[in-house]
This record gives structure tokens, C-alpha cells and sequence, in this order.
């Protein structure tokens, strides 16, 4: 529902919100939107920039009901939790906190308030959000915060933060801050024990992947003259930069097929060293890679994803996604 809410400029000032959801109360049967919609900018033009938006909003946070064309409020909704006592006025901690859990039950805390963003004033004992460091796409959430005063403006010189209200340094930092720390440290919790039978597991995972895809070639090649050479060599020869010497086709008199085998699970997802990188280009069109999925590997018709050339497919291709795990520095 973010998305959705993110596709309008304007989600309205504090007193267009108040207009809305005031009228919304007189009327507890619900209105057409277009009915509030006309009777709003009848009273304040203004509201027109910004109804859309502000409907959405309220849709968003579950002050409201859409059905099709029709609108109420929501009927769970006490009227004093939305308004003060006997006012016109929202109850702005209410709803700013009402905004916080929606966002909380999106999953898009970390975008709103990225963890590098989250800084904390030593002199005046409150947070801010680096403003700088926040996307763009989120500019119109910042926008309403601003508006309904969870953000205060930094008076000082340096205009690229923004205060958080110190009304809501308690939520904040119960849910916000310690949900990212506790993350973090989740992260972190990988033991010594842990780490080695993660490692074992994937060693055993490698291991079989290889000999399903030496089978696999066997099978390919069962009418070739010299199917005892295609063979693993990967325990023989660790920095050969591939796992398995093959026949590209039954013609083949030499060997002629070079293939790295790499098993996932779940996600298509594999490690490739600077020496398998440097092999393949080496080796162009004669090197392969067999992605292996650990989960189907039993299956009967179980067929591997075949990647040739994959210098030229996988490593020249700026579309393929890489992350760097480590780097090499000599000083």
C-alpha cells in the first residue's frame, strides 16, 4: 500500500487532513468520494492539490474504508482516539504513531529511516535523520512528518537534519533503533560451530553436485568412444579453475569441454574465484557452468542450467548483478 501512496506529490497540511476527517465523522453512514470530494473544495480550493493524496493517507493508516467510490470511517475507530476532546483538531501524536506502525507493518522502516541516517544530538539528547542520506522516494513521507511535526526543522546552520519530536524519542527508539540493532546482531550471531557446519554443508553440496553433473555428462555422451576420460578433477587439481573435463559432443576426439559446477539453494546465486574468472576467459567457448539446484537434485528429469562462455555472458555483461564479498589489499 506504500507504493500506492507514494505516487502523489502532496498528502495535504494539517488542517486539509482535520477537513476531511471531520467530515467523515458527521457522516458515520460514509459518503461517495466524489460527493466529498466536491463538498471539500467547495469550502477550501486548496484541498484539490492534495484530496487524492490525503484519502490515500487515511486509507493507508486504516482511518478509513474504500469501497469502490464509497468512503467511512473506520467504524473501530473511537472518534476521541482521532480527535481532541471536543475539538476539530486530530489527535497529531496519535496519528503520527498510527503512521509509524503502518510503516513499521510495511517492512520499510530501513528506507524511511536508513540506519546510517539515524544520528543522535549529544547536546540537546535527541535524534535526527540525516536528510541527505534518506531516498528521494521517500521525500513526500519527510514532507508529512515535517507537516504533523514528528520532524522539527534543525534551526542551527546545518539545514541537512531533521529533529525528531522529542514526544516520540521513546517509540522511536523501541521501535526503530532497537529493531535494527537486534537485526544487526542476529547478523552477527554466526559461531565458530555454525560457521564450520555451514561449511561442511556446503562442501558435501559441492561434492554431489559434482558427480550429478559427471553422471550428467556420461549420460550426454553415453555413444562416445572415450567416455572414461570424462572424469572430475577437482580433488586432483584445486586451482584448475573448473571441476569437470568433458566431451563437447560425441565427435570430439580431445577433450574439449571445461566445467565449473556450482550448487545453490533456493536462490541461483554462486561464488566464482579470480583464478575460475581468469581460466574462463582463457578458455572462451570451451568453458562451462552447470548451476546445480541442491533441492532437485534427486529429481528424476532434473536437468542443471547450462551457462557457456560465461566470461562473455556473466562477467562483460554490466546487466548481471555482483557483490563483493572481499577484497585483496597490500600496503
Amino acid at each position: 500500500m506504500l507504493e500506492e501512496l507514494l505516487k502523489y506529490n502532496r498528502l495535504g497540511s494539517r488542517s486539509d487532513i482535520e477537513f476531511i476527517l471531520y467530515e467523515l465523522k458527521s457522516r458515520s453512514a460514509g459518503l461517495k468520494i466524489d460527493d466529498l470530494k466536491l463538498h471539500c473544495i467547495s469550502n477550501n480550493y486548496s484541498i484539490s492539490r492534495s484530496f487524492d493524496g490525503i484519502i490515500s493517507l487515511l486509507s493507508f493508516v486504516g482511518y478509513v474504508s474504500l469501497d469502490r467510490n464509497n468512503i467511512t470511517l473506520d467504524a473501530s475507530l473511537e472518534a476521541h482516539y482521532i480527535f481532541k476532546a471536543e475539538s476539530h483538531e486530530i489527535d497529531v501524536f496519535s496519528f503520527n504513531i498510527r503512521i509509524l506502525n503502518s510503516l513499521i507493518k510495511e517492512g520499510v522502516t530501513n528506507y524511511i529511516f536508513p540506519p546510517n541516517a539515524i544520528k543522535f544530538d549529544t547536546d540537546s539528547k535527541v535524534y535526527f535523520i540525516k536528510d541527505s542520506l534518506v531516498s528521494t522516494k521517500f521525500t513526500i513521507i519527510r514532507n508529512l512528518f515535517l507537516e504533523l511535526e514528528f520532524y522539527n526543522r534543525d534551526i542551527s546552520i546545518n539545514q541537512n537534519r531533521f529533529l525528531i519530536n522529542g514526544l516520540y524519542t521513546n517509540f522511536f527508539k523501541k521501535n526503530i533503533i532497537d529493531k535494527i540493532s537486534s537485526e544487526h546482531l542476529a547478523k552477527r550471531k554466526l559461531t565458530s560451530e555454525e560457521l564450520q557446519k555451514s561449511l561442511l554443508s556446503r562442501a558435501k553440496n559441492g561434492i554431489d553436485a559434482e558427480v550429478f553433473v559427471l553422471n550428467y555428462e556420461k549420460r550426454r555422451l553415453k555413444v562416445h568412444h572415450s567416455l572414461d576420460l570424462v572424469k572430475r578433477i577437482s580433488e586432483d587439481y584445486v586451482n584448475a579453475g573448473y571441476d569437470i573435463e568433458s566431451f563437447d559432443s560425441k565427435e570430439s576426439v580431445y577433450i574439449d569441454r571445461f566445467i565449473e559446477v556450482k550448487s545453490f539453494s533456493q536462490q541461483p546465486e554462486f561464488y566464482w574465484s579470480r583464478n575460475e574468472i581468469e581460466i574462463a576467459e582463457m578458455l572462451g567457448v570451451q568453458y562451462f557452468i552447470y548451476l546445480i539446484d541442491s533441492n532437485r537434485i534427486s529429481e528424476l528429469n532434473y536437468n542443471p542450467t547450462i551457462i557457456n562462455n560465461p566470461f562473455k555472458s556473466i562477467y562483460l555483461n554490466e546487466g548481471v548483478h555482483r557483490t563483493c564479498e572481499s577484497i585483496r589489499v597490500s600496503l
